[in-house]
């Protein structure tokens, strides 16, 4: 009976010390998440679409209202004259959710821009979105594998 005792403590303690190891993960993993998601807005502010499309991965799906896009390539072409005359004004994220599980983090987010294109008066751009960030391995940054934009008032800014 005391060697039962002591297997199930012994057990027990090992379990506690892998339920703390994964703890420590997991905020790790969770502050990594958010300074990459800050650096992808910082990006955005700067209007520099390789510094934007880096926080993407090359599969990347982005689901709007006006369709779907798929891949780096695509997106890029469908980014390259916005981006050549945006200016970002500001943006704020106003409310953001994060749930993380392992090297996936769901990101739910309402933002709110100011944007002005080729000079013209600048126009407020409001709304929702939700991504699926993804860490491909140990060391590397996070990045955006999917999205869906929900913008509110005018359909689509990229239109």
């Amino acid at each position: 009976m005391k060697s039962i005792t002591f297997l199930f403590l012994v057990l027990l303690i090992i379990s506690s010390c892998s339920q703390s190891a994964k703890q420590v993960n997991y905020e790790n993993l969770r502050q990594e998440a958010e300074s990459s998601m800050k650096a992808y807005v910082e990006a955005i502010m700067l209007a520099n679409l390789d510094s934007t499309l880096s926080y993407w991965t090359d599969d990347l799906m982005v689901f709007r209202p006006s369709g779907e896009i798929s891949g780096k390539q695509a997106f890029r072409k469908m980014l390259e004259p916005v981006y050549q005359g945006l200016k970002v004004n500001q943006l704020m994220i106003t409310s953001r959710n994060i749930d993380i599980a392992d090297r996936i983090a769901i990101e739910v987010t309402e933002y709110s821009q100011n944007l002005s294109m080729d000079g013209a008066e600048p126009i407020d751009v409001n709304g929702k979105y939700v991504a699926i960030w993804v860490k491909e391995t140990t060391g590397t940054p996070w990045k955006i594998q999917k999205m869906i934009t929900m913008p509110q008032g005018k359909d689509d800014i990229h239109d």
